[in-house]
């Protein structure tokens, strides 16, 4: 997790960006399944921002600080598995867009676009996904 927050350069402070890397490696006797060398990569980079104009509207007038997020994932799988079902090398990369609204700590409403690319079990086709969530106290 990163977060700049310099003092003389104001519009870093509202951006976020979180990364991780996992490594696995686990085989059993190569009967059922044998995952050598995967490689999973998350992150996300956020921006928050919240016009003062809509600080007199129903978005605003009732919440301390709502926040609207603008947001850009990219996760990427690559692992290499014996399974005579699956692919041999499979492969994900997924890159998401998203708007969020964001009126208190614990209420988030967020729509989002998916692309997704590979040919890994789950994702055998290129699928893409408009997802709209809206999660509460977590």
């Amino acid at each position: 997790y990163f977060k700049a927050i310099p003092a003389d350069v104001t519009i870093l402070d509202h951006f976020e960006l979180i990364a991780e890397v996992v490594y696995l490696s686990f085989q059993n006797d190569n009967t059922v399944m044998a995952l050598k060398n995967a490689y999973v990569v998350n992150s996300h980079l956020v921006f928050k921002f919240w016009p003062e104009i809509l600080n007199k509207t129903f978005l605003g007038k009732s919440f301390d600080d709502p926040q609207f997020t603008l947001a850009f994932r990219y996760f990427r799988v690559v692992g290499n598995q014996y399974n005579p079902q699956l692919v041999a090398n499979a492969s994900n990369n997924k890159y998401a867009f998203a708007f969020g609204y964001r009126p208190v700590d614990n209420f988030v409403m967020h729509i989002q676009y998916e692309i997704n690319k590979g040919n890994s079990a789950p994702f055998r086709a290129d699928n893409n996904a408009l997802m709209v969530n809206v999660a509460y106290s977590f």
